[in-house]
């Protein structure tokens, strides 16, 4: 997002398809610096703060913020106050997902959650989830902090220091992260309980060069892509409710250096070092050589074809999708709205 005072705007993915002004955030109270940090139906997430005056205090900038819930379309939102207790708790990511009544009726200001994953600061006691759902008073009120038993303990590697937590991906009702040398760490959107992935011995894999996306055999269905030398990699497995599953297959791999021979401006050093994994999603994924990483391109998981002259290859900072919400709901947000779109703020419980 742009720095605080500017206009923001939403950008859609068929510009052509909607007048922009309808995605204009002008309706938000961008006080302090923002960035927008997920997506889910028609609904969007900003964390807001908080940071002390010191633009490099390290420890503040990684505190738990406060939050905000929009709807571009309606110029509705809800703000999220943070709990005092927890203000200055490892801020590792929060999350949009679908509310008390499920995903059936779709996600909206009326019927959605906010899982909020936090760390100790030196990665002692490992990660805990939180959640935050609208409350009946118009107001927020704190899920439970998971129990000791749901708490995964990540010693080694990450003890006694600033422990990295990198977003790997959302698939079959987890989110992902890898975890320096520690491993992969999924968290159940519903249960709150965390768990480790297990992946295949021979697999390489790292913050740059690994991604957890949906599988195409349905529920419970995951696949890994990673980049692993000159080879595009992609892994399969069925996982059970019960965290067992299917053994990781290999489902589809691509030599990079020969896929990509043929593109335009393509150079036979570019596949030295392993290619860095832009984006990925459940179709496509986009790649850059080290080398030049303005040199992006796509491989389609269906045809494992690769191209360079598209949208998504133009740039590089991450993506979230929107879908535009039912027309009813477009026309009571917009007849609901007071002056400046508020919906509720939250409170500080």
């Amino acid at each position: 997002m742009a720095a605080a005072g500017r206009r923001r705007g939403f950008v859609p993915s068929s510009p052509d398809a909607f007048d922009r002004r309808y995605f204009s955030f002008d309706f938000l109270p961008f006080d302090r610096p923002r960035k927008l940090i997920d997506s889910r139906g028609s609904l969007l997430l900003f964390n807001h703060g908080p940071w002390g005056n010191n633009r490099f205090d390290y420890h503040q900038s990684r505190g738990f913020p406060d939050l905000i819930v929009c709807e571009p379309l309606t110029r509705r939102f809800q703000g999220i106050v943070s709990l005092s207790a927890l203000k200055w708790k490892l801020f590792i990511g929060a999350f949009l997902v679908a509310g008390e009544n499920g995903g059936g009726g779709g996600i909206s200001l009326s019927n959605y959650r906010v899982v909020c994953v936090l760390g100790d600061n030196i990665g002692i006691g490992g990660p805990r989830a939180c959640v935050f759902f609208p409350g009946s008073d118009g107001g927020w009120h704190m899920g439970r902090l998971a129990d000791d038993d749901d708490v995964v303990h990540l010693h080694g590697p990450t003890y006694g220091r600033w422990p990295s937590y990198e977003l790997a991906g959302r698939a079959a009702g987890k989110i992902y992260w890898w975890m320096n040398e520690a491993g992969v760490l999924a968290l159940d959107e519903t249960t709150l309980r965390f768990s480790t992935m297990e992946l295949p011995q021979d697999m390489s894999y790292g913050p740059l060069n690994f991604r957890v996306i949906n599988g195409v055999d349905g529920a419970g269905a995951v696949r890994v892509v990673t980049v692993f030398g000159e080879d595009f990699m992609v892994y399969s497995k069925i996982v059970d409710t019960d965290g067992s599953g299917s053994e990781w297959v290999t489902e589809r791999s691509l030599r990079l250096s020969d896929a990509t021979s043929e593109l335009p401006g393509h150079k036979a050093t570019f596949f030295e070092k392993p290619a860095k994994i832009v984006m990925a999603d459940d179709r496509f994924v986009t790649l850059a050589p080290e080398e030049d990483m303005n040199w992006r391109f796509s491989v389609d998981l269906e045809t494992m074809e690769l191209e360079r002259d598209h949208e998504r290859n133009r740039d590089a900072r991450p993506a979230y999708p929107y879908t535009l919400p039912p027309l009813q709901a477009i026309l009571r947000g917009c007849a609901g709205n007071g002056p400046d779109g508020t919906v509720a703020t939250a409170k500080d419980r």
